[in-house]
């Protein structure tokens, strides 16, 4: 299981939450936080295809 994955099974678990409790005010909490896990895992995604490489400054071909 990926992260993100795992960001979007605890965003599908705080949405249940959300639709079982009656608490208006704990409603929004749970969905407010099932929503963020969600970006979570969009982001999760989108890290995995990213390849930085840093290097450095001034390693290579130094003016000095």
């Amino acid at each position: 299981m990926t992260v993100a994955d795992q960001y979007r099974a605890k965003g599908l678990q705080l949405a249940a939450m959300a639709s079982e409790v009656r608490n208006p005010r704990l409603q929004i909490e749970y969905a407010g936080m099932a929503e963020a896990y969600f970006r979570l895992a969009l982001q999760a995604e989108k890290n995995q295809q990213t390849d930085l490489v840093y290097e450095t400054p001034g390693t290579q071909g130094s003016l000095t």
